[in-house]
């Protein structure tokens, strides 16, 4: 078997990075597998989207839970969800009643780059099969049609079904060898990969929607993983068996390979972050090794290929933002590690770390001190929500967030409430 070949599978990026590179994975600081310790710790509270995790919601009451969310956001703003109907029951659209009850099957899941589609699907064996696509709407979730896409590359037929809102399309049930398509599109113009059978080769192309049109656009050495920019003019590769990243311009159609100075080339798709289409954002060399410098997060120009900046430290929240506890003041500080902005929450009793993070949403705190705070932090607005949790509440309370409807679903696993968080 060629090792190489891993990098096709959509396992997680660490079990590919150990397979191909053990020696590296010794190398690696502890600072940087202790920041992602921070952000992917096992915990019963999670900021995840709505259907991230299934939730099966017992009929029983739960008079204390609700009155502890009704006590922490108010009661206008926190409205009682049915999460199980019957499975056996066919939803056609999924409404929300007058009192704001919204009904959801657990064959669903929040899908697309920013998360604009849920989806409801099956298994057929291994494989994954879409039935139903919605959309979140103010008063519930609308079903979409979806489109059928065929056409023949190299004497052989590919395709997929779509559905398109604004400028992301979220496609689905691939067929042919396709096995991506990016999410960003324009004038009917979208991008994919195509593997061939025996997944040797693996070609980025370019579909006309309208035209039902697929052409090869890059050879075919793109068995990686890619992030697209923000607006789709560029492609990062990440040749991981090779141990490097490359850019890949779409205009041109063209790919240049980043020097390791430049970007590691065992850095994740979690670890590049596009600022706009000719700039990003990465770690520092240190934070990949054993290396007494300082950690440093670094701004990197695709067109000069040069570093523009270099900040100090990384962040412990996400790539741009990060935090300290002032022991003495017994304050919360969050930082944006790369601008001016700071905010502080103060009376914070006790240093916590960060549970989970989704979007400009953090949550905060140490799940394990049972009369420790837990905070919901709203990052833009420099706003926070102290939550006080009873420690009988906290082993199976479960906080999921709606970013397009500013609302979280918070769950004890018996009753389940939509809270208003547009005042955050």
């Amino acid at each position: 078997m060629d090792i190489k070949k891993i990098d096709k599978i959509k396992a997680p990026e660490d079990w590919v990075e150990e397979a191909l590179n053990p020696e590296k994975i010794q190398g690696i600081s502890h600072r940087r597998n202790s920041m992602k310790k921070l952000r992917t710790a096992a915990a019963a509270v999670v900021i995840f989207l709505l259907c991230g995790t299934f939730v099966t919601v017992a009929a029983t009451k739960s008079n204390v839970f609700q009155s502890l969310l009704e006590n922490m956001f108010g009661k206008e703003n926190v409205t009682e969800v049915e999460l199980n109907p019957e499975p056996t029951k066919q939803v056609a659209d999924v409404k929300a009643e007058k009192d704001g009850t919204i009904q959801l099957q657990e064959n669903m899941m929040v899908v697309g780059e920013k998360e604009s589609f849920i989806s409801e699907y099956h298994f057929e064996g291994d494989e994954e099969k879409v039935d139903h696509v919605y959309t979140v709407v103010s008063n519930g979730l609308k079903k979409m049609t979806p489109v059928a896409f065929e056409s023949v590359l190299d004497g052989e037929k590919c395709g997929f079904q779509y559905v398109a809102s604004g400028n992301e399309i979220y496609a689905f049930n691939y067929t042919g060898g396709i096995t991506e398509i990016f999410s960003y599109y324009k004038n009917g113009i979208i991008y994919g990969v195509r593997e061939e059978k025996n997944a040797t080769k693996g070609y980025l192309v370019e579909i006309n929607l309208a035209e039902k049109t697929v052409k090869k656009i890059s050879g075919g050495n793109m068995i990686c993983n890619f992030v697209m920019s923000p607006e789709g003019s560029k492609i990062l590769c990440n040749h991981r068996g090779d141990g490097y990243w490359s850019v890949f311009d779409i205009a041109s159609q063209t790919e240049k390979k980043i020097s390791q100075k430049l970007v590691n080339g065992y850095a994740r798709t979690t670890e590049i972050e596009f600022l706009d289409e000719n700039r990003i954002l990465t770690y520092g060399e240190s934070i990949f090794k054993n290396s007494t410098e300082e950690d440093s997060t670094c701004v990197v120009n695709l067109q000069t290929m040069r570093i523009e900046k270099k900040y100090s430290g990384v962040g412990l929240v996400n790539m741009k933002w990060s935090y300290r506890y002032h022991h003495k003041k017994k304050s919360l500080e969050f930082y944006e590690i790369t601008g001016n902005q700071s905010f502080t929450i103060p009376d914070v009793k006790d240093s916590g770390d960060v549970i989970d993070v989704s979007g400009d949403y953090v949550l905060f705190g140490n799940l394990e001190e049972k009369k420790q705070a837990v905070y919901l932090i709203q990052l833009t607005n420099h706003t926070w929500k102290k939550m006080n949790i009873p420690g009988k509440l906290r082993n199976d309370m479960e906080i999921h967030l709606v970013k397009t409807q500013k609302k979280i679903l918070i769950t004890n696993k018996k009753r389940a409430y939509l809270v208003d968080v547009s005042s955050l």
